[in-house]
Order: C-alpha cells, then structure tokens, then sequence
C-alpha cells in the first residue's frame, strides 16, 4: 500500500487565516481509499490525526501540528430526484451550483461558504436562517476506533447551532453526506443566490485573510429575563433583536466599540465585527489575544461569556 504522505509540510497556505505551523506528516486523499488508509495509517503508528478540509475557521499554532493532517480531496456529487449526495471533499459553492442546474433549491445560501461538505456538516455551517443540519437526510463516517463504516440519520448526527455530535466525537471522520433539496426553477434559485452574494459583499469583509465568524452568536434563552434585560439597557442596540433567537456577536462587538480593535497584525474587520482579519504577518498569538480581549470585555460590559465558533489547532 503506497500513501502519498509527504513530511513536514507548511499548514499556513492551505489556511484562509494563512497562519500556522507545519504538520509533521501530511496527505491530500485523492481518493476514500487513501483517505481510509491514511487514518489506518496514523493508527498504526500511534498518530493523532486532524482532518483539514478548505481551511476556513481554522486557526493554526505556529507548533504546527505533530500527527498525521488529512486533506480530503474527494469530491464527486451525485443526484437523485430530489437527493444530493457529496462526498467530504467537496466546496460548499460547488454543491450549490450544480444543485441550481438539477433545478434543487435549498442549497443557495451554500454559494458563498468556503467550506468543504464534511467541514460544514462537522460545524453545522449555516447563513441567512439556514443550515447544513436542516438539509440533511443521512452520512456516511468512518470510525477509526471500530475501523468501520457507519450510516448516521440526522437524528443520530445531534445538530444544534453550530454543533454536531462529530466534534464531540473526531474519531469519527466523514466520509459523504446527503441532502434533501426541494424543486424549483434554475432561474428562480440563480436570483435567490445573487440575492445572498450581494448581501455577503455589502456585509462581509470578502477576499481578507480570515476564517468566518470566530464567535456563535448568543442564544437569547441561555440567560434569565433579568440578565436579558440588564443586556438591553446597556447596549440598547440589541432591542431590534431582541425576538430573534440569537444575539448577532457582530452587532454586540460593533455596539462596544470593538470593530477595528487590533492586536499586532491580528484586527477586527471593521466592516463585520465578528470576522478577524490576518493584516499580513499575524501570528495564531496575537488571534488568540485578540479574541481573549473580546471575551474578556464582553463579559465585563455585559455578562455574556461569548464561545468560539473557530477550531484551534
């Protein structure tokens, strides 16, 4: 069994942060089988492995990373009626343009996240009020302990904001995902994802070196009526928000005065508060600073003990 595993390779280009150290081995798995082995691999000889899909809400050590990491590099997406399966590897705004020309929407908000099928499965990506999980119908994952192959229900795949049982679990590595889509006409999905496209680039801070959102936003009903109301008499500009089901991190950072805030190289966009911006040169440090700043001061200001969204490595 030959393994195109290569030694000590640069983990900061293949990052959107563009950050990080070197992984002491590392394989991009063209195909399952070199995905499998890879993992058997690590497993053999007593590895941890990380599983590093486009790079994107990932922030880096410059440690680097001293196992095995695993780029999943298959990608094939298939239709069936009203089903789309993709494997692991696959771009999220690839998926979503092959399922407007199937004629299936549900999948256009997908156009703009650079994320791979597994990653975004992994971390129940989602925007504008929709998410993976929603969509989902079933996966296959490989256990790495069992070295076996398992089908998960959604209902086995404990989706919640941001969260999947697979990041409680990472023995677990994805393997292809499928997606129920519902009819509709190409034309009426292509404006549905231009619609999202032009909201992104008046909102988003598109082409800067940075991973996503670094925090979830906060659930309302995680906090008592008292705390809730203490929060909106000392930022008053959450009130428009305050029936929706999550406090928007980006508005609550923007309200404390914190968009633009930099440590080093590492800023606050300062046109979406909850995106940090690598200025060239950053360090995973001075990331890591800045986001102990903002919880920090948030805390402080109001309470609220923000959690990453982010995976450090």
């Amino acid at each position: 069994m030959h393994l195109p595993i290569q030694k000590d390779v640069p983990l900061a280009p293949r990052t959107i942060f563009r950050i990080g150290g070197v992984a002491r081995f590392f394989i991009e798995a063209k195909t399952r089988e070199d995905f499998l082995n890879s993992i058997l691999w690590a497993r053999q000889y007593a590895l941890p492995f990380f599983i590093l899909g486009a790079g994107s809400n990932v922030l880096v050590s410059e440690k680097g990373f001293h196992g095995l990491v695993v780029k999943p590099a298959f990608s094939k997406i298939d239709f069936l009626g009203n089903m789309m399966t993709a494997e692991a590897g696959a771009m999220m705004p690839k998926a979503s343009l092959l399922a407007m020309k199937e004629g299936l929407s549900g999948f256009e908000w997908a156009s703009g996240i650079p994320g791979t099928i597994g990653g975004s499965v992994r971390g129940n990506a989602g925007c504008f009020g929709s998410n993976t999980g929603d969509l989902l119908e079933s996966l296959e994952a490989y256990d790495s302990i069992s070295g076996s192959i398992r089908k998960f229900s959604n209902r086995d795949c404990g989706f919640s904001y941001r969260e999947s049982m697979f990041k409680k679990h990472p023995e677990l590595a994805i393997l292809s995902a499928t997606f129920s889509l519902q009819s509709s006409s190409p034309s009426d999905i292509q404006k549905r994802m231009v619609s999202y496209s032009a909201k992104r680039v008046e909102t988003q801070a598109i082409g800067a070196q940075c991973a996503g959102c670094v925090f979830k936003n906060v659930p309302w009903d995680s906090m008592s009526f008292l705390k809730r109301q203490r929060i909106l008499n000392s930022v008053p500009e959450l009130h428009p928000f305050k029936n929706q089901e999550h406090i928007p991190v980006a508005l609550l950072l923007d309200a404390l005065g914190l968009k633009g805030y930099s440590i080093g190289r590492a800023m606050i966009s300062k046109k979406h508060a909850n995106f940090f911006i690598n200025k060239g040169s950053a360090s995973s440090h001075e990331v890591s600073m800045l986001i102990s700043h903002c919880k920090e001061f948030v805390h402080r200001k109001t309470g609220i003990l923000l959690q990453e969204e982010i995976q450090f490595v």
